[in-house]
Protein backbone atom coordinates (compact mmCIF):
# COMPACT_ATOMS: atom_id res chain seq x y z
CA UNK A 1 0.00 0.00 0.00
CA UNK A 2 1.43 3.17 -0.85
CA UNK A 3 2.67 5.15 1.96
CA UNK A 4 1.57 9.14 2.44
CA UNK A 5 4.11 10.80 0.82
CA UNK A 6 4.07 8.69 -2.04
CA UNK A 7 0.26 8.75 -2.90
CA UNK A 8 0.76 12.72 -2.22
CA UNK A 9 3.18 12.95 -5.11
CA UNK A 10 1.68 10.37 -7.60
CA UNK A 11 -1.79 12.40 -7.30
CA UNK A 12 -0.09 15.35 -7.78
CA UNK A 13 1.39 14.06 -10.53
CA UNK A 14 -1.41 12.19 -12.12
CA UNK A 15 -3.26 15.77 -11.69
CA UNK A 16 -0.10 17.80 -13.64
CA UNK A 17 -0.53 15.03 -16.58
CA UNK A 18 -4.40 15.65 -16.76
CA UNK A 19 -4.74 18.89 -16.88
CA UNK A 20 -6.71 19.57 -19.85
CA UNK A 21 -4.68 22.09 -22.71
CA UNK A 22 -5.66 25.59 -22.97
CA UNK A 23 -6.07 27.69 -26.77
CA UNK A 24 -8.92 26.57 -28.37
CA UNK A 25 -7.11 27.97 -31.58
CA UNK A 26 -4.65 24.77 -31.02
CA UNK A 27 -7.60 22.20 -32.02
CA UNK A 28 -8.72 24.33 -34.67
CA UNK A 29 -5.17 24.40 -36.49
CA UNK A 30 -5.21 20.62 -36.40
CA UNK A 31 -8.82 20.60 -37.80
CA UNK A 32 -7.28 22.66 -40.93
CA UNK A 33 -3.87 20.37 -40.67
CA UNK A 34 -5.97 17.61 -41.15
CA UNK A 35 -8.24 19.29 -44.16
CA UNK A 36 -5.47 20.21 -45.92
CA UNK A 37 -5.94 24.00 -45.80
CA UNK A 38 -2.93 24.79 -44.52
CA UNK A 39 -0.15 22.53 -46.70
CA UNK A 40 2.11 24.21 -49.02
CA UNK A 41 5.08 25.87 -48.63
CA UNK A 42 6.67 29.78 -48.72
CA UNK A 43 5.55 31.68 -46.06
CA UNK A 44 2.57 30.20 -45.10
CA UNK A 45 4.20 26.85 -44.30
CA UNK A 46 6.79 28.87 -42.39
CA UNK A 47 4.32 30.87 -40.20
CA UNK A 48 2.83 27.86 -39.42
CA UNK A 49 5.63 26.42 -38.25
CA UNK A 50 6.39 29.22 -36.33
CA UNK A 51 2.98 29.30 -34.72
CA UNK A 52 3.23 25.82 -33.98
CA UNK A 53 6.16 26.30 -32.13
CA UNK A 54 4.63 29.26 -30.05
CA UNK A 55 1.83 26.96 -28.95
CA UNK A 56 4.60 24.20 -27.76
CA UNK A 57 6.52 26.35 -25.62
CA UNK A 58 2.97 28.39 -24.10
CA UNK A 59 2.58 24.63 -23.25
CA UNK A 60 5.42 23.60 -22.20
CA UNK A 61 5.63 26.71 -20.00
CA UNK A 62 2.31 26.25 -18.37
CA UNK A 63 2.83 22.41 -17.86
CA UNK A 64 5.86 23.49 -15.70
CA UNK A 65 4.54 25.92 -13.96
CA UNK A 66 1.76 23.72 -13.10
CA UNK A 67 3.99 20.78 -12.18
CA UNK A 68 5.80 22.93 -9.45
CA UNK A 69 2.01 24.08 -8.17
CA UNK A 70 1.50 20.25 -8.00
CA UNK A 71 5.27 19.23 -6.43
CA UNK A 72 4.68 21.68 -3.88
CA UNK A 73 0.97 20.62 -3.55
CA UNK A 74 2.05 17.36 -2.73
CA UNK A 75 5.35 18.47 0.18
CA UNK A 76 2.39 20.53 1.70
CA UNK A 77 -0.39 17.09 1.68
CA UNK A 78 2.83 14.59 2.89
CA UNK A 79 4.04 17.49 5.66
CA UNK A 80 0.24 18.48 6.95
CA UNK A 81 -2.16 15.41 7.11
CA UNK A 82 -5.35 13.98 5.62
CA UNK A 83 -7.55 17.49 6.38
CA UNK A 84 -5.20 19.58 4.13
CA UNK A 85 -6.44 17.81 1.56
CA UNK A 86 -9.47 20.23 0.82
CA UNK A 87 -7.40 23.55 0.70
CA UNK A 88 -4.19 22.21 -1.07
CA UNK A 89 -6.46 20.77 -3.61
CA UNK A 90 -7.85 23.88 -3.88
CA UNK A 91 -4.86 26.30 -4.41
CA UNK A 92 -3.28 24.27 -6.93
CA UNK A 93 -6.95 24.23 -9.12
CA UNK A 94 -7.38 28.12 -8.64
CA UNK A 95 -3.35 28.54 -9.72
CA UNK A 96 -3.72 26.48 -12.56
CA UNK A 97 -6.62 28.29 -13.65
CA UNK A 98 -5.37 31.71 -12.67
CA UNK A 99 -2.02 31.10 -14.91
CA UNK A 100 -4.46 30.20 -17.90
CA UNK A 101 -6.64 33.19 -17.50
CA UNK A 102 -4.00 35.38 -17.92
CA UNK A 103 -1.96 33.60 -20.55
CA UNK A 104 -5.55 34.38 -22.73
CA UNK A 105 -5.39 37.59 -21.34
CA UNK A 106 -1.99 38.56 -22.67
CA UNK A 107 -2.57 36.77 -25.80
CA UNK A 108 -5.24 38.38 -26.54
CA UNK A 109 -4.21 42.04 -26.09
CA UNK A 110 -0.99 41.36 -27.96
CA UNK A 111 -3.19 39.72 -31.19
CA UNK A 112 -5.30 42.89 -30.92
CA UNK A 113 -2.09 45.16 -30.80
CA UNK A 114 -0.46 42.93 -33.97
CA UNK A 115 -3.86 42.98 -35.80
CA UNK A 116 -3.66 46.87 -35.65
CA UNK A 117 -0.39 47.34 -37.01
CA UNK A 118 -1.30 44.70 -39.64
CA UNK A 119 -4.55 45.90 -41.06
CA UNK A 120 -2.00 50.01 -41.38
CA UNK A 121 0.19 48.28 -43.39
CA UNK A 122 -2.23 46.42 -45.21
CA UNK A 123 -3.88 49.79 -45.94
CA UNK A 124 -0.97 51.62 -46.67
CA UNK A 125 -0.38 48.75 -49.47
CA UNK A 126 -3.28 49.07 -50.99
CA UNK A 127 -3.39 52.96 -51.45
CA UNK A 128 0.36 52.13 -52.76
CA UNK A 129 -1.18 50.57 -55.77
CA UNK A 130 -0.29 46.48 -54.60
CA UNK A 131 -2.47 43.92 -55.35
CA UNK A 132 -4.22 42.45 -52.70
CA UNK A 133 -2.37 39.17 -52.42
CA UNK A 134 0.93 41.52 -52.49
CA UNK A 135 -0.33 43.82 -49.73
CA UNK A 136 -1.55 40.61 -47.45
CA UNK A 137 1.71 38.99 -47.60
CA UNK A 138 3.56 42.51 -47.28
CA UNK A 139 1.61 42.71 -44.24
CA UNK A 140 3.06 39.64 -42.53
CA UNK A 141 6.40 41.07 -41.00
CA UNK A 142 3.70 43.41 -38.82
CA UNK A 143 1.87 40.76 -37.18
CA UNK A 144 5.42 38.59 -36.07
CA UNK A 145 3.87 39.15 -32.42
CA UNK A 146 0.97 36.96 -33.23
CA UNK A 147 2.47 33.64 -35.51
CA UNK A 148 -2.00 32.99 -35.89
CA UNK A 149 -2.60 35.98 -37.32
CA UNK A 150 0.72 36.35 -39.26
CA UNK A 151 -0.21 32.40 -40.67
CA UNK A 152 -3.96 33.74 -41.50
CA UNK A 153 -2.73 36.56 -43.56
CA UNK A 154 0.00 34.74 -45.16
CA UNK A 155 -2.63 31.76 -45.96
CA UNK A 156 -5.27 34.69 -47.21
CA UNK A 157 -2.54 36.11 -49.44
CA UNK A 158 -1.99 32.51 -51.27
CA UNK A 159 -5.98 32.65 -51.53
CA UNK A 160 -5.83 36.07 -53.34
CA UNK A 161 -3.64 35.22 -55.54
CA UNK A 162 -5.23 31.82 -56.46
CA UNK A 163 -8.74 33.67 -57.06
CA UNK A 164 -10.28 31.73 -53.79
CA UNK A 165 -12.80 33.59 -51.01
CA UNK A 166 -9.99 35.30 -48.76
CA UNK A 167 -12.46 36.29 -46.59
CA UNK A 168 -13.27 32.77 -46.20
CA UNK A 169 -9.77 31.69 -45.66
CA UNK A 170 -9.43 34.43 -43.02
CA UNK A 171 -12.74 32.98 -41.04
CA UNK A 172 -11.68 29.32 -41.04
CA UNK A 173 -8.03 30.32 -39.83
CA UNK A 174 -7.27 29.69 -36.15
CA UNK A 175 -7.84 33.71 -35.80
CA UNK A 176 -11.03 33.46 -37.49
CA UNK A 177 -12.66 35.41 -34.91
CA UNK A 178 -10.14 38.02 -34.61
CA UNK A 179 -10.39 38.48 -38.26
CA UNK A 180 -14.23 38.73 -38.86
CA UNK A 181 -14.13 42.58 -39.68
CA UNK A 182 -11.48 42.47 -41.83
CA UNK A 183 -13.32 39.33 -43.57
CA UNK A 184 -16.94 41.18 -43.63
CA UNK A 185 -14.79 44.74 -45.28
CA UNK A 186 -13.81 41.89 -47.92
CA UNK A 187 -17.02 41.12 -49.00
CA UNK A 188 -18.55 44.17 -48.60
CA UNK A 189 -15.59 45.49 -51.09
CA UNK A 190 -16.08 42.50 -53.31
CA UNK A 191 -19.85 42.76 -53.40
CA UNK A 192 -20.18 46.72 -53.93
CA UNK A 193 -17.35 47.17 -55.92
CA UNK A 194 -15.72 50.08 -53.32
CA UNK A 195 -11.95 49.69 -52.67
CA UNK A 196 -10.89 47.21 -49.89
CA UNK A 197 -8.35 50.08 -48.77
CA UNK A 198 -11.49 52.75 -47.89
CA UNK A 199 -13.30 50.24 -46.42
CA UNK A 200 -10.55 48.64 -44.24
CA UNK A 201 -10.00 52.30 -43.03
CA UNK A 202 -13.26 51.80 -40.61
CA UNK A 203 -11.86 48.77 -39.60
CA UNK A 204 -8.77 50.41 -39.00
CA UNK A 205 -10.60 53.39 -36.48
CA UNK A 206 -12.14 50.60 -35.15
CA UNK A 207 -9.21 48.58 -34.26
CA UNK A 208 -7.86 52.26 -32.98
CA UNK A 209 -10.22 53.15 -30.71
CA UNK A 210 -10.91 49.98 -29.17
CA UNK A 211 -7.17 49.82 -28.64
CA UNK A 212 -7.49 53.13 -26.62
CA UNK A 213 -10.61 51.64 -23.80
CA UNK A 214 -8.22 48.69 -23.57
CA UNK A 215 -5.21 51.25 -22.31
CA UNK A 216 -7.84 53.02 -20.24
CA UNK A 217 -9.50 50.72 -18.93
CA UNK A 218 -5.99 48.72 -18.09
CA UNK A 219 -4.67 51.71 -16.19
CA UNK A 220 -7.69 52.48 -14.40
CA UNK A 221 -7.63 48.72 -12.84
CA UNK A 222 -4.02 48.45 -12.27
CA UNK A 223 -4.63 50.06 -8.68
CA UNK A 224 -7.27 47.86 -7.93
CA UNK A 225 -5.40 44.64 -8.78
CA UNK A 226 -2.44 45.81 -7.31
CA UNK A 227 -4.03 46.40 -4.02
CA UNK A 228 -6.08 43.05 -4.37
CA UNK A 229 -2.58 41.55 -4.68
CA UNK A 230 -1.41 42.50 -1.55
CA UNK A 231 -4.05 41.68 0.38
CA UNK A 232 -3.81 38.02 -0.89
CA UNK A 233 -0.20 38.30 0.44
CA UNK A 234 -0.49 39.42 3.53
CA UNK A 235 -1.91 35.61 5.30
CA UNK A 236 1.50 34.30 3.96
CA UNK A 237 3.42 37.49 5.11
CA UNK A 238 2.17 37.04 8.47
CA UNK A 239 3.10 33.37 8.59
CA UNK A 240 6.76 34.19 7.63
CA UNK A 241 6.68 37.16 10.55
CA UNK A 242 5.13 34.22 12.71
CA UNK A 243 7.64 32.25 11.98
CA UNK A 244 10.72 34.25 11.97
CA UNK A 245 9.38 35.28 15.76
CA UNK A 246 9.76 31.97 16.82
CA UNK A 247 5.56 31.57 17.13
CA UNK A 248 5.71 28.33 14.83
CA UNK A 249 2.60 29.42 12.85
CA UNK A 250 2.90 26.70 9.97
CA UNK A 251 3.14 23.50 13.43
CA UNK A 252 -0.12 25.16 15.12
CA UNK A 253 -1.60 25.05 11.70
CA UNK A 254 -0.65 21.35 10.76
CA UNK A 255 0.06 19.64 14.38
CA UNK A 256 -3.00 19.15 15.61
CA UNK A 257 -6.93 18.73 14.52
CA UNK A 258 -7.99 22.53 15.57
CA UNK A 259 -5.21 23.89 13.86
CA UNK A 260 -5.89 22.06 10.40
CA UNK A 261 -9.57 23.16 10.56
CA UNK A 262 -8.37 26.76 11.20
CA UNK A 263 -5.76 26.27 8.26
CA UNK A 264 -8.62 24.99 5.74
CA UNK A 265 -11.04 27.99 6.95
CA UNK A 266 -8.60 30.49 5.82
CA UNK A 267 -7.53 28.90 3.23
CA UNK A 268 -11.05 28.57 1.57
CA UNK A 269 -11.87 32.22 2.41
CA UNK A 270 -8.82 33.22 0.72
CA UNK A 271 -9.43 31.51 -2.05
CA UNK A 272 -12.79 32.88 -2.01
CA UNK A 273 -11.78 36.50 -1.49
CA UNK A 274 -9.04 36.21 -4.60
CA UNK A 275 -12.13 34.45 -6.88
CA UNK A 276 -14.34 37.68 -6.18
CA UNK A 277 -11.68 40.79 -6.53
CA UNK A 278 -10.78 38.14 -9.69
CA UNK A 279 -14.50 38.18 -10.90
CA UNK A 280 -14.70 42.06 -9.99
CA UNK A 281 -11.82 43.21 -12.20
CA UNK A 282 -12.74 40.62 -14.80
CA UNK A 283 -16.36 42.75 -15.48
CA UNK A 284 -14.47 46.10 -15.09
CA UNK A 285 -12.22 45.21 -18.33
CA UNK A 286 -14.84 43.99 -20.73
CA UNK A 287 -14.90 46.80 -23.40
Amino acid sequence: MLSGPVLALTLSTAGCLSWPPSAPATARLLQLVRAGRLAGSGPARSHHTAWQSLMIRREVGASLLFGCCCLAAAAVLALGGGLLCLPTAAVVVTVGRSLRRRRRTTGASRDRLALGAGVATLRAELLAGSRPADALLAAVPALGKSPSLAEAFAVAATAAGSGEDVAEVLLESPAGELLRPIAAAWRLSEATGAPIASVLARVQADLRDALDVERAVGVAVAGPKSSALMLALLPAIGLLLGSGMGARPLHVLTGSLAGQLLGCAGVLLELAGVAWTARITAAASRW
